[in-house]
C-alpha cells in the first residue's frame, strides 16, 4: 500500500521571519555596517510573485518597522528588487543596489544559484558587503568560506533537510511515497530529489511517483 506524503522544500514559517530578521538587523547595527547619516541601507532581492517571496517581503517590512520604532542608533531603509528567481537578474539587481542605492548589505536570494552569482558580483567590488541568503546548497561545497567569506547562509543544507523528511517517513513506517513539488525553472530540485531518494533508501523507503507543479501557480497563492 502506498502512502501519499506531500513533500515540499522546507520553508521557515512567516511568523518566524520577522523575529529572525530583527535579530539580524540588530547584529548588523551593533557591528557597524557602515551606517550613513544615521541610516543603514539594505538591499532585498526576492521573487515578488512567489509565496515565499511575498512572505519575505512582509516579514522584512515588519521587522524594519519594529526595529526603526525601537532603535536609538539609526534607521533601516529597505530597497526591494524582483529577481523572478533568475540568477542573472539577481546579479544585475545586486550591481544596481550597490552602485546606485549604495546599500551596505544584500539580503534575500531564495535559490542557491542566485546567492552565489550575487556573491560573485559583490566580490568584484572593493568594499566588503555582506550577502545574506535564505537559500543553501544541497551539499555544502568545500572551501565555501574561503571563496565567499562574506556570504552568510540562513538555511541548513539540503542534505540535512532531506534527512529530516526521510526520518518522518520512517517514523510512520511508510515504504513508498509520492513527491509533490514546484518546478523552479532552473533544475534546482534535481539535486534535492537525489538526496531525498538516498535518505529514503537508508530508511527502507522509496519514491514511487513524482508530481511536478508548474511554477506559475505560485503567483496565485
Amino acid at each position: 500500500m502506498s502512502s501519499h506524503f506531500y513533500v515540499n522544500k522546507p520553508k521557515k514559517l512567516c511568523l518566524r521571519f520577522p523575529l529572525n530578521i530583527i535579530y539580524l538587523f540588530i547584529i548588523l547595527s551593533i557591528n557597524g555596517v557602515a551606517a550613513q547619516n544615521g541610516s543603514t541601507k539594505v538591499g532585498a532581492i526576492i521573487d515578488v510573485n512567489s509565496r515565499i517571496g511575498k512572505e519575505l517581503k512582509a516579514a522584512m517590512e515588519i521587522a524594519a518597522e519594529d526595529f526603526n520604532n525601537h532603535s536609538d542608533s539609526g534607521k533601516l531603509i529597505l530597497h526591494f528588487r524582483d529577481s523572478g528567481r533568475n540568477p542573472l537578474v539577481a546579479a544585475s539587481a545586486a550591481e544596481e543596489l550597490i552602485k546606485e542605492q549604495k546599500v551596505q548589505v544584500i539580503i534575500g536570494m531564495e535559490t542557491w544559484q542566485e546567492a552565489v552569482l550575487v556573491a560573485d558580483h559583490v566580490g568584484n567590488h572593493s568594499q566588503v558587503i555582506p550577502v545574506i541568503s535564505f537559500a543553501a546548497p544541497p551539499i555544502t561545497p568545500p572551501l565555501i568560506q574561503r571563496r565567499w567569506p562574506f556570504l552568510i547562509r540562513m538555511a541548513s543544507s539540503g542534505s540535512a533537510q532531506m534527512k529530516c523528511i526521510a526520518d518522518m517517513v520512517t517514523a510512520y513506517n511508510w515504504k513508498r511515497v509520492v513527491v509533490i513539488y514546484e518546478d523552479d525553472g532552473y533544475g534546482g530540485d534535481v539535486g534535492l530529489l537525489a538526496l531525498l531518494s538516498e535518505a529514503l533508501q537508508d530508511g527502507g523507503a522509496k519514491i514511487e511517483h513524482h508530481l511536478v507543479l508548474p511554477r506559475v501557480l505560485s503567483s496565485h497563492v
